[in-house]
């Protein structure tokens, strides 16, 4: 389905349950109705060899300012991502993920699977774990959105809290909001980023109340800030009301 599980067979097993992935990934999450099209130029753009498969690479050139191009490299019989670039109009790699080594095989051993530490296994019973709900609009409970880039639409919302985290997607890439109460600690706001991940912060007032916006996504700065800047609270009782 789509969940996803690591099983490290030195740690344990770990569900990644509060995790939104994205770039190239964000098919676990995104509305299959988002049209890709409208927002980037697919372009078939040659043949590679990764950890030892034949792949061909797809080129994803986004039509606007608001989003990164991505170049895929696929692997040829499977489909399966083997590599991907994230990078500016200008041609600047920001981030790179790559199978150093593979096997594609339809024989997994039970044995690949068993824990072998002993006392601190990570656990999650999968069947007892609700997934995230799809968010069907972009009014959360309590605050809202004034502006987004064009395409991005309401993917999910972790159990971190409800209506308070929100993920929106193109189908490509994402970009989550948090909005949540400030705390005792003031934390530094503007735009930090790392590879291809901006997070930019701001601190927004609604009647008595001071709030922290964090817009955290593979977009680049300037559109991170016009998010962050567009959220506004409507209904602060209905924000304390999900803190408690």
């Amino acid at each position: 389905g789509m969940n996803v599980v690591c099983v490290l067979p030195q740690q344990g097993e770990v569900r990644l349950d509060q995790v939104i992935p994205s770039g190239p990934f964000a098919e676990a999450y995104a509305n299959e109705l988002v049209p890709v099209s409208r927002w980037y130029k697919a372009e078939l753009v040659g043949e590679d060899r990764v950890a030892g498969y034949d792949s061909v690479i797809i080129a994803l050139t986004a039509k606007d300012p608001h989003r990164y191009n991505h170049r895929l490299w696929l692997e040829k019989t499977s489909g399966l991502l083997v590599k991907s670039h994230v990078g500016e109009s200008g041609g600047k790699v920001l981030e790179n993920f790559q199978f150093t080594s593979l096997e594609i095989t339809d024989d997994l051993a039970e044995s690949e699977f068993e824990i072998q530490t002993k006392g601190r296994e990570v656990t999650h019973n999968l069947d007892d774990v609700p997934a995230p709900q799809p968010v069907q609009s972009s009014v959360m409970n309590g605050w809202d959105l004034g502006w987004r880039p064009p395409g991005f639409v309401p993917a999910a919302a972790p159990r971190t809290g409800p209506g308070r985290a929100v993920a929106f997607s193109d189908g490509v890439a994402a970009f989550s909001v948090f909005v949540e109460l400030e705390g005792a600690v003031r934390m530094p706001v503007g735009a930090s980023r790392i590879g291809a991940t901006t997070v930019y912060m701001r601190e927004l007032d609604a009647g008595n109340t001071r709030f922290l916006v964090t817009v955290v996504g593979e977009v680049p700065p300037t559109t991170a800030r016009k998010v962050a800047e567009s959220v506004r609270v409507d209904d602060a009782l209905a924000l304390h009301s999900d803190d408690s």
